[in-house]
């Protein structure tokens, strides 16, 4: 957890917490409707420990977020020494054939092994 606690981590929860007032809503369903915008992503995965938690994640199926917000929040997150695309940071080590299976595209040799960076 401590890497998170970096001052680009603190922007970053300190920008969800300000569009969160903005949507009227908390700074988890933000961080899962920025996910759900992002090319690839179908469904993002959370968990909750009570009820409380879950029907609060649940409504961040209904926030539709502006495009600037998206922008800005995608700015942070690839701005962070070491990130890479969201869908990167998820599929990134795995086999190629894994990622050609799970995308549904026919696998690409890179040099690196790794799925080439999305342009945006």
């Amino acid at each position: 957890m401590e890497t998170y606690f970096t001052e680009k981590g603190f922007k970053i929860l300190n920008a969800l917490d300000v569009v969160a007032k903005e949507y009227n809503s908390g700074p988890a369903e933000i961080a899962l409707a920025w996910l759900r915008a992002q090319p690839g992503i179908v469904a993002p995965i959370a968990s909750a420990t009570n009820s409380t938690q879950l029907k609060s994640l649940m409504k961040s199926v209904s926030i539709k977020l502006d495009p600037r917000v998206i922008e800005l929040l995608t700015k942070l997150q690839i701005n962070t020494p070491g990130a890479r695309g969201p869908v990167e940071n998820l599929f990134a080590g795995r086999s190629e054939s894994t990622r050609a299976m799970l995308f549904g595209r026919p696998a690409r040799s890179t040099s690196s092994g790794l799925w080439p960076r999305f342009t945006r």
